[in-house]
């Protein structure tokens, strides 16, 4: 079942960040929603291949799909949210801390509400259930996202697609340390 959530991400997110040079010019909400597209479109595409010759779905593919678009909402959700808090104050520490974030806590409140409209909750512990599973896509996705970033930090063509994709200000010089020195 992990497979099934995780695989499709990389690729959607993948495919975004290919795309991101060519997606870059539409407004914020238009550029949203083409995510959201990109994003739905791989869940689709590995919907139907975990499923390939069968005629029934399972609840584990249904649930795994779910999944899915709970951690390409919260994705989605956290990017727009860190781009919006970094539109005026950019680093990339502060940008990719605020992204991790916001990923984590939109990751575990959507699946702390679904935990609760599918099953209805009758003691502690089935709370404590539900928020360990939320810590835990929260952290995966926080780790599927680490490596774009760390991509997008380390390469300047890349940083390039990142900043034309989410508008970011641009910096030409970044010093070398994050500490200035204030005279």
């Amino acid at each position: 079942m992990i497979a099934q959530i995780f695989v499709p991400f990389y690729i959607g997110a993948g495919i975004l960040f290919v795309l991101a040079h060519r997606v870059g010019g539409q407004n914020r909400f238009g550029l949203f929603l083409l995510a959201a597209a990109i994003l739905a479109g791989g869940g689709v595409l590995s919907f139907f291949a975990y499923n390939f010759g069968g005629t029934e779905i399972s609840k584990l593919t249904m649930m795994a799909f779910i999944f899915y678009g709970i951690l390409s909402a919260a994705f989605l959700l956290a990017l727009a949210m860190a781009t919006f808090l970094c539109r005026e104050r950019y680093s990339r520490l502060r940008f990719a801390a605020w992204l991790l974030v916001w990923v984590f806590l939109f990751t575990m409140i959507f699946v702390f509400v679904y935990g609760f409209y599918d099953y209805r909750p009758s003691d502690f512990n089935r709370v404590l259930e539900v928020l360990t599973a939320g810590a835990a896509f929260g952290l995966g996705l926080c780790g599927i996202v680490l490596p774009f970033m760390i991509l997008a930090f380390a390469s300047p063509f890349y940083r390039r697609i990142l900043h034309s994709l989410l508008r970011l200000p641009s910096t030409l010089q970044e010093p070398a340390s994050s500490i200035t020195e204030q005279k």
